[in-house]
């Protein structure tokens, strides 16, 4: 997994392993020391794994973010795998920020509105 920050209030991660457990664990990780410095931060996350996300990872992904789900403003996923799609969808009945899902080939368009929240 890759992180890096290109706003101080948006963070960005790009997994080539599994989705799991472990690495939601290791992405809120990171998000709270984020959220340690901003009121309120965007997520860019970009899934290149090889396999389907697995649903423990899915239930303790969201039920973090419904916890803190005052503290985002954009969320951005960004995935060609359609369980992606879905997953943000369920996603957004939830949070109080924008979720949105975007395909590989349009990953830039992602990155600019992750990162256009004001």
């Amino acid at each position: 997994m890759r992180k890096f920050e290109f706003a101080d209030h948006v963070v960005g991660f790009i997994v080539d392993s599994n989705i799991d457990v472990e690495l939601v664990e290791n992405v809120k990780d990171q998000v709270d020391a984020l959220l340690d410095k901003h009121k309120k931060i965007s997520l860019y996350f970009e899934d290149n794994s090889p396999n389907p996300l697995d649903i423990s990872a899915a239930f303790s992904d969201l039920s973090y973010e419904i916890d803190q789900r005052k503290r985002f403003n954009r969320i951005a996923l960004v995935s060609d795998k359609s369980i992606m799609y879905f997953y943000s969808k369920v996603k957004s009945m939830f949070m109080t920020a924008e979720v949105r899902s975007f395909k590989h080939k349009d990953r830039l368009d992602a990155l600019n509105w992750v990162s256009n929240d004001v």
